[in-house]
């Protein structure tokens, strides 16, 4: 199986690996073995390929058809429960520690849900989004930054949208193609967007002036296609992997005793 997606738990005690498969694997880093679990109970999806990791380890969610967002537990990797958008789901993001879950999609809002209740408490446009294509909070969920097909991102004081200010903080109008991922880093100064459909279309955002970094990527530099990026805990390092297959290993200079 071609993995799209594999991610550890935050308490470190298992990795998840997905593609567009009806299953998906689970790696048991205590025991050191490998699980195949899918199809999910009386669901059809052909892909499990999206799915985000809730901060406690205790919930992947899953986007699935037709609107659907599938809950899974990770102790059993049973169904424990779904939700419905009104559009398709697209993306997915947690905050409040695993309590709740920021949806996104095919009708350009943006859901906010309680998975104590299984209910949508919160429901609003994203402005200017015909379709969500990227989602992420920032480890406080004080912030979460919304990218859509238009390649525009929108960065929103959670508690003042929750409130209904529908206008974002900051709007990056940097990439011209789909926004596929975004990332802060652990202590929120810098949030990484990107897009796959274009080479070097990756941008780093500084987060307390929210101004682009002008000297990234830098110069003379061939990023390919950017797939995926992560950073270390400490800030000082970012990993990116693109579509050729590598993965190259950038210093942050900001942070000097990472």
């Amino acid at each position: 199986m071609p993995i799209q997606k594999a991610c550890f738990l935050p308490d470190g005690t298992q990795a998840i690996a997905a593609g567009r498969r009806k299953f998906f694997y689970c790696l048991d880093l205590v025991k050191a073995t490998v699980d195949k679990s899918g199809p999910l109970t009386g669901r059809e999806e052909k892909s499990l390929e999206v799915f985000e990791v809730s901060p406690d380890s205790n919930t992947i969610a899953f986007v699935g058809n037709e609107g659907y967002i599938l809950l899974v537990s990770t102790k059993t990797k049973d169904l424990i429960g779904t939700l419905k958008m009104n559009g398709t789901a697209r993306s997915l993001a947690f905050a409040n520690d695993g309590q709740h879950l920021l949806s996104s999609g095919g009708d350009g809002h943006v859901y906010h849900w309680d998975l104590r209740t299984r209910a949508c408490f919160h429901n609003a446009i994203d402005e200017g989004c015909l379709t969500g294509t990227s989602l992420c909070t920032n480890p406080s969920g004080s912030l979460f930054a919304s990218g859509s097909d238009s390649g525009i991102v929108n960065i929103y004081n959670r508690e003042e949208f929750l409130g209904g200010k529908r206008k974002p903080i900051k709007t990056i109008d940097n990439l011209t193609t789909k926004v596929d991922f975004m990332k802060f880093n652990n202590d929120a100064q810098i949030l990484a967007i990107c897009s796959t459909m274009k080479k070097n279309s990756l941008k780093l955002i500084h987060v307390p002036s929210f101004t682009v970094f002008s000297n990234w990527p830098p110069p003379n530099r061939n990023l390919h296609y950017p797939r995926c990026l992560d950073f270390i805990p400490g800030g000082g390092f970012m990993a990116l992997g693109d579509a050729a297959g590598k993965v190259g290993l950038y210093k942050l200079h900001h942070y000097q005793h990472a």
